[in-house]
């Protein structure tokens, strides 16, 4: 018994010390798409202290129209991250590392405004240049994506990569088998003509995750999160009118609950179900601009001699927490899980575009809101979106917590025995 016991304790240890190690591995895949992830960030943070730097300058002719049109290139790499990062991460430890995207992101933003906070906007745009750059130095040493390998037909090459990622247990020998099966449908579909490739956009595999997520991107971007982190110091100054709070503070303190919420949001969705976490990051972010909005629809009519302005800080901390929590990471970690294998580059490149039409234009038209519907309009309307989104999503959203990425695709398909149709994913 006593020999018994060693061995197993061993084996525990061993498999202990085996899992830690597979960690530490796709921790460090990650750490490539975290740092250009981070310099998206940094494109994302950029104009809020670019524009209050301009206005000052004599040199420069800034109005609200063509403000409206800096950072309008920043998401060319967002599928390809989101992609990497699910095909190469575990489905227990993929809900952690999906989010650490969205942390990265806001810890760029926060850099930019601290930075520009301090730092000429010349010299802040040079700084930026060190995180895609050792990006591009760390990508050259890790091994490329399976799933790209396998529909390459270098299958050993597949197999060796899939094994340092991902270890020679039972369940990953089987989720690589299941991979290596789909080779030849795979090699089919790449020697179709252009109107046969046409035929994916009828697949429940593709056309459900596409509309899902379509929805999901709507809510997150019409809940003002990129016209509200492109505005920040213009959007305080004019909120919080002739208040003593700083708007560069409010802006700093801000960032730090954004980066705050993004820790939270990793861990999040590693405990919490998603339509859990996206029907409360959904609820606390429609509060928040409901209170906003509120407040300053009354002190604009009945304006008061106390100063209140710590209702603008706290109803923003607040929307900034919720929304960061859930509703901005979410979106993107799914893209990278609902797609099926055959289109899951196809579809996260049309999300993903798709996502950046819609950021780019409502950044374009958020100076044309606040003129014609003030803040208070403003705010309102973007509480109702993500009220309605939130309904649309409790509709449709499919539960997919550590599911691995083949048991979904078959899920939408429903020819799983165990989930005939998706609505018994919910």
């Amino acid at each position: 018994m006593t020999g018994c016991s060693a061995d197993a304790t061993t084996n525990i240890e061993f498999h202990g010390e085996k899992v830690f190690v597979l960690r530490v591995r796709q921790a460090i895949i990650c750490f490539g798409p975290i740092l250009i992830t981070i310099s998206l960030g940094l494109a994302e943070g950029y104009s809020a202290i670019l524009l209050p730097q301009l206005v000052k300058d004599e040199n420069w002719h800034i109005n609200s129209e063509l403000s409206s049109w800096i950072g309008m290139c920043v998401g060319v790499l967002s599928p390809v991250l989101v992609i990497y990062v699910a095909e190469t991460s575990d489905p227990s430890f993929r809900g952690f590392l999906l989010p650490a995207l969205s942390l990265a992101l806001n810890i760029g933003i926060a850099l930019a405004h601290i930075l520009g906070t301090y730092l000429e906007w010349k010299l802040v745009a040079l700084l930026a240049l060190i995180f895609p750059s050792g990006c591009f130095i760390l990508m050259l040493f890790v091994p490329e994506s399976p799933t790209y390998l396998i529909k390459k037909g270098k299958p050993e090459m597949a197999k060796n990569a899939f094994d340092w990622f991902r270890g020679h247990s039972v369940e990953s020998k089987a989720e690589f088998a299941i991979l290596s099966s789909k080779q030849i449908d795979e090699s089919s579909l790449s020697r179709q003509t252009f109107l046969q490739h046409l035929e994916v956009f009828k697949r429940p595999e593709f056309y459900k995750p596409l509309l899902i997520l379509m929805i999901f991107f709507s809510t997150m971007q019409w809940a003002g999160n990129n016209p509200i982190a492109f505005y920040t110091v213009t959007i305080l100054q004019g909120s919080l009118g002739d208040s003593s709070i700083n708007p560069y503070t409010s802006m700093l303190i801000m960032d730090g609950v954004r980066i705050f919420a993004s820790v939270l949001g990793c861990f999040a969705q590693q405990y919490l179900k998603r339509r859990k976490l996206m029907m409360i990051s959904c609820s606390g972010t429609t509060i928040s601009l409901l209170v906003l909005s509120l407040y300053l629809f009354l002190n604009g009519r009945y304006p008061s001699d106390a100063d209140l302005s710590w209702i603008v800080v706290a109803s923003f901390v607040g929307y900034v927490l919720f929304i960061n929590a859930g509703l901005l990471p979410l979106p993107y970690s799914m893209s990278g899980e609902l797609f099926a294998q055959s289109s899951r580059g196809l579809g996260s490149g049309i999300v993903t575009l798709y996502n950046m039409i819609l950021m780019f234009i409502l950044v374009k038209i958020t100076p044309s809101l606040f003129e014609g519907l003030g803040p208070a309009g403003t705010f309102l309307l973007f509480a109702i979106c993500c009220f309605v989104g939130m309904g649309l999503l409790i509709a449709t959203l499919p539960e997919t917590k550590d599911k691995p990425l083949h048991e979904i695709e078959e899920c939408f398909k429903g020819s799983d025995a165990r989930y005939p149709n998706l609505r018994q994913m919910l």
